[in-house]
Order: structure tokens, then C-alpha cells, then sequence
């Protein structure tokens, strides 16, 4: 099997066409004119530790964010240098920028360009950058990676997991319940993009965890958003994570708000093809990534996990054999019987996408209601 067909077998989706979304007549697909080379580029640092989760196209720069505290150069013993969450290297050379040294005490999730040219928005775990103040959120210049002046954002309690530019308003989602000392927000906020400040446009508030009750006695994690995609043509939000409800209504793990003029409201859209709670033992919510398409007619839902169902041990009748051992084969080779067995569960195994449109879902016939599903492996990140 080819890279791209295990990558593609890897994901699990839900694909939602939504005829009441107007794509622009001409919309091309931006950088999609090619496909990326089998062959990675060498023009790029090495990351010592931890994860890479965000990265920005600064033009002549490119700029990383992730958990990582630690880089060097390629080549032959190369000097390392201490980075924390956050550092730009050359697009032509692939060495690491000296002059954009940011010092920030947390890790960064997101990256993405500022409002003016030469900017770029940081957010993430992290409370200062070098000696000032920056809760979770920062402007900074893409020069020499400090802070913005006139930009403040406020003391988010929680982390910032993604944001998003949109028509003079940044978006934020994250694990957060205040943005101020007297200015609650669950999950989703909207600021001033040049000052920081907390506006009223986007207000829609998540609440409930998807899978963890008082007496279930599951994984119990933050409250609010793991990702969320604004559509190409900036009237569209998809949002998913960890939560049941969207003021109030149930909208399990994901949820579409519609960007108006003035304000941001929940649209008249619903599925339930993410209510099952799947090993509520091992973790809260299991929706990881989503992106919509180009032309803003559809959107893509990365999960991860797999079928489940709890099962009780129950007696094999008397007189019933047990199952039949696996398979076995040599390391490295795979026996013709476990292929056929493969290939039978693969048959057997209900539909992992959904077509939805507004208000309405369609499921798979082959779907089994006795069994609580969560699809796909793990999501595509960065790991060492």
C-alpha cells in the first residue's frame, strides 16, 4: 500500500456537504496545484524534544510552534539552541533565526499571521513572554519575535488551543471559562485584533464534558475547544472538542456558527454522529482536527480511537467451542489466513462517514446501533 492510501485510511471523516453554504464563483484551490514531494526537503532544522503542532509561512521565515524546548541546525555537529514552544528558521537555508529569540514559559498550539505585515499571533500554555504578561495569547514581530506595543490580550484561565483572523475580529477557542476578572466566555471569545480587547461578537458558550459524568467514573478532561476552521469564503465556523452543549442546546463535539456582520450565531445545523462515548475510560472527547474544503462546500473531521463496545462477561453456552486461536505468522510476514480474517472484519465493519446537510443526518445502513463508535487512528501530529 502506497503513503497516501495508508494516510488516507488512517483518517476518519465526515464529510458535510452544506448546499446552504454560497462558495465564491472563482474560488481556486489555494496551493493545491501540486502534491507534495516524496522526498522531504532538507532545508530545515532539527527539533530535539517534544512535539511540533503549528506551523506559518512568514514569507522569507518559518515560524514553529509546539512543546519542543530545545533545536539545532542540520550539518555536522551542530551547536543546539534553547527555544521554548516557539522559533522561525530560514525558508532558503533552514537555519534557525538568532534574531527571533522569543522567551516564552509555556508551550504554543497555534500560530498564524498577525493584522499587520511583519506580525504574527502566538497562543497556547504559555503566561509571559521574556518579562511581560501575555496570558495564553500574543502579538509579536516576526523580526525579532517581541511583543507588539498597544497589543494586551486578556488573562484567558485556560489554554488557547486555536485562533483565527476573520473580517476585523480574532477568534479564539481553548479550555478557558474567563477572559477577564468580570468577563466569562466558555470555550470561545472574539477580540480587538490590534488591541487585544474582548468584544461581543462571538459569545456562543460550550459546556459539558462529552463523555465524563460524576458517576461514570471516565477520563475527565478541560471543557471547550480542541480545533475549529473559519470556511475559505470567511462566513462559516466549524468548531469541535471536548463538549455536550452550545448555549445549552446539545451539539455533542461539534458545532457550526454561522459569521455574520455583527455577530456570530449558532446555525441551524445538528448531527449526532459524534454522541457515542466510545472507551470513556481512556479519554473525555476523541474529535481531534477539522478543516473545510477550498471551495467551502464541505469539511473534513479528523477523530481518533476505534469501534468499542463494553461488554460483560457473559458464560459461553455449554457445548459451544471457544473461538479460534489467531493466525500466527513469522515477524515481518503476514499468514494468508490472517489476511482473510483481516479482510472479513474490514466487510463486516460499519461505515466510518456520515453525509450530512442542514438539520439532518443520513447514516450508513450498515451502521450497528448496539455499538458506540469512535473512528480512525490517531490524529495526524508530530511525535518523536
Amino acid at each position: 500500500m502506497s503513503a497516501f492510501g495508508a494516510a488516507v485510511l488512517g483518517i476518519a471523516t465526515l464529510f458535510t456537504p452544506v448546499p446552504a453554504l454560497a462558495a465564491p464563483a472563482t474560488a481556486p484551490a489555494p496551493d493545491h496545484s501540486t502534491m507534495v514531494g516524496e522526498v522531504p526537503s532538507d532545508k530545515t532544522p532539527n527539533i530535539n524534544d517534544g512535539n511540533v503542532v503549528a506551523i506559518h509561512d512568514a514569507g522569507s521565515k518559518v515560524i514553529v510552534g509546539g512543546s519542543f524546548t530545545n533545536a539545532q541546525n542540520r550539518g555536522s555537529s551542530p551547536t543546539p539552541v534553547d527555544r521554548r514552544g516557539l522559533l522561525a528558521f530560514d525558508k532558503a537555508t533552514g537555519k534557525i533565526d538568532n534574531a527571533f529569540a522569543p522567551v516564552l514559559d509555556g508551550d504554543v498550539t497555534a500560530v498564524i499571521a498577525g493584522p499587520t505585515p511583519g506580525t504574527v499571533y502566538v497562543a497556547g500554555k504559555f503566561n509571559k513572554v521574556g518579562d511581560k504578561n501575555f496570558r495564553k495569547l500574543a502579538l509579536l514581530n516576526v523580526a525579532d519575535g517581541t511583543p507588539v506595543d498597544g497589543f494586551k490580550g486578556p488573562a484567558f484561565n485556560g489554554t488557547v488551543n486555536d485562533i483565527a483572523l476573520v473580517d476585523g475580529h480574532l477568534l479564539v477557542g481553548g479550555i478557558f471559562t474567563t477572559v477577564t476578572a468580570t468577563t466569562n466566555r466558555n470555550g470561545l471569545a472574539s477580540l480587538n485584533p490590534t488591541t487585544g480587547a474582548v468584544d461581543e461578537y462571538l459569545t456562543v458558550a460550550l459546556t459539558e464534558n462529552h463523555n465524563w459524568t460524576p458517576t461514570n467514573n471516565g477520563a475527565s478532561a478541560g471543557v471547550g475547544v480542541e480545533k475549529f476552521s473559519v470556511s475559505p469564503d470567511g462566513k462559516h465556523l466549524v468548531v469541535i472538542g471536548n463538549f455536550k452543549k452550545a448555549d445549552g442546546v446539545v451539539h455533542d463535539q461539534i458545532v457550526r456558527i454561522n459569521l455574520g456582520e455583527n455577530s456570530a450565531t449558532i446555525a441551524d445545523w445538528n448531527t449526532d454522529g459524534y454522541s457515542a462515548a466510545c472507551k470513556y475510560t481512556a479519554f473525555d472527547s476523541w474529535v481531534r482536527d477539522v478543516q473545510f474544503s477550498p471551495d467551502s462546500k464541505y469539511f473534513v473531521v479528523v477523530t481518533t480511537g476505534a469501534s468499542y463496545r463494553a461488554r460483560s462477561a457473559t458464560p459461553r453456552p455449554a457445548g459451544r467451542p471457544p473461538p479460534p486461536a489467531p493466525a500466527r505468522s513469522r515477524p515481518g510476514r503476514t499468514s494468508a489466513a490472517a489476511t482473510r480474517s483481516s479482510r472479513s472484519a474490514s466487510a463486516r465493519r460499519p461505515s466510518t462517514s456520515a453525509v450530512t446537510s442542514a438539520g439532518r443526518t443520513t447514516r450508513s445502513p450498515a451502521t450497528r446501533p448496539d455499538r458506540a463508535r469512535c473512528r480512525g487512528p490517531a490524529s495526524p501530529r508530530s511525535t518523536r
